[in-house]
């Protein structure tokens, strides 16, 4: 995959995941940062799976580590 692209498809998994947390409640300014300097696109995948099945923003947290 081109550069462009694969910096673009990390944009989407990044909104897309911080989209999901917020439904879950408050995403600290730590986690937030977190989330948008993470380069690994199969690390952003691995966490937008968890939040979607996470149930509160606590068991997202515990489980991403």
């Amino acid at each position: 995959m081109c550069k462009a692209l694969e910096d673009l498809y990390q944009e989407g998994r990044t909104e897309l995941l911080l989209e999901l947390l917020k439904d879950l409640g408050t995403v600290s300014e730590e986690l937030q940062q977190r989330i948008m300097n993470e380069k690994n696109l199969d690390i952003l995948k691995k966490w937008n799976k968890l939040a979607v099945k996470a149930e509160s923003m606590e068991q997202f947290l515990r489980e991403m580590e």
